[in-house]
């Protein structure tokens, strides 16, 4: 059995360094991915404390996707593949941090109608508004047509 309170800041710190916990589980005295994964749901500080450590790790990944750049520039590698590699970089950026890395996407919800369609609906609740003041109407001729057919009904069943 490992000992949490000794294990989870290494584990922290290794995160925070940009490692993956598949990289270093099971590996020189480290705890197997399952222990850390029970200690993940167990332990909502320890998961808070490896999310936080992930955020920051991409701020590494930020500084090789500059170094990369530089290369290109001072022609020690291909520019093409220097490229695919930056897009790479930039994606664990990404899924690392989003907040600071992601896309920023703005959405305009303003909903623009015409007057013809204003006119409808103004119309229509016009016919609801007619509706409701015709109800108590209706009420009362239904309850005396009731009255009729059940008149009907006495004078059938006396008939018979």
């Amino acid at each position: 059995m490992y000992d949490r309170e000794k294990f989870q800041p290494i584990i922290v710190e290794r995160i925070a360094n940009g490692e993956c916990v598949d990289e270093f589980a099971g590996q020189d005295g480290m705890p197997a991915k399952r222990t850390i994964g029970d200690w993940l749901i167990d332990d909502d500080e320890f998961r808070q404390q490896c999310a936080r450590a992930r955020e920051a790790s991409a701020g590494i990944f930020e500084r090789r996707v500059v170094d990369l750049a530089d290369r290109v520039e001072r022609g020690e590698i291909d520019a093409k593949a220097g490229a695919v590699a930056g897009n790479l970089l930039t994606w664990i950026c990404k899924v690392r941090n989003r907040k600071v890395y992601g896309d920023k996407v703005e959405v305009d919800a303003r909903v623009h109608t015409g007057g013809a369609i204003m006119d409808r609906l103004a119309r229509a609740r016009g016919r609801v508004v007619d509706a409701v003041v015709d109800l108590p109407i209706l009420v009362e001729q239904s309850e005396s047509d009731s009255q009729e057919s059940n008149d009907d009904s006495e004078r059938e069943a006396r008939a018979a």
